[in-house]
């Protein structure tokens, strides 16, 4: 009896990971943003699932600076995307120089080099805070910060990997931002959503 009612647990939990394997929602942000993070004074997640967060502050003045690309008028959702990513990079650039973060290398391997390096969830924390930022400012037209993604369950062969995603309001595509492959403050990949869960990695990916 109780072997069956092992088996009978076994199975329920195979089932969800199975059925959650065919899902891209992302990770609970929600307990990383407890302290009523603003555009002005935020946390930087870092040190492998947002073990370590320094507080951050940005000026009016840096931000004017920093959104200036996304200041312009855009004849395509694909050139808007090209802009944003270009945003979120100087905006990581930035907070990097002013959390240590600057040193943080692309990926991330089974332990960090140090305190300052990220994870994937410290990276998706991170570009989630800026997007909804961003988002905030309405300068964005063709595209609209989404939420987070997810990929991997182990079960499926796959490793897990995070990201955020916006979404081209005319085809209604989602486009995956990804920032991990890259070290501090460069422009993050953007790749489409059916791609990036199917496993997408850049060439350089070790």
């Amino acid at each position: 009896m109780q072997r069956l009612k092992m088996k009978n647990i076994l199975i329920i939990l195979f089932t969800l990971v199975l059925s959650a394997c065919g899902s891209t929602a992302g990770i609970n942000l929600g307990p990383y943003y407890t302290y009523g993070p603003t555009k002005n004074d935020f946390r930087v997640c870092h040190g492998y699932s947002c073990q370590f967060q320094t507080p951050v502050t940005f000026s009016n003045k840096e931000w004017a600076g920093l959104l200036r690309p996304l200041k312009r008028s855009f004849k395509s959702a694909e050139a808007e995307r090209t802009a944003l990513a270009k945003v979120m990079g100087d905006i990581e650039k930035l907070a990097g120089k002013k959390s240590g973060t600057n040193v943080d290398l692309a990926q991330a391997r089974g332990k960090p080099e140090n305190d300052f390096q990220m994870d994937c969830i410290d990276e998706t924390a991170n570009n989630a805070l800026y997007m909804t930022f961003i988002r905030d400012t309405g300068l964005l037209k063709h595209n609209a910060y989404e939420r987070a993604v997810h990929r991997g369950y182990f079960i499926d062969g796959a490793w897990p990997h995070n990201a955020v995603a916006v979404r081209d309001l005319k085809t209604n595509e989602l486009y995956v931002f990804d920032s991990f492959y890259k070290p501090n403050g460069k422009a993050p990949y953007v790749i489409p959503l059916k791609e990036w869960k199917a496993g997408w990695r850049p060439d350089e990916a070790q």
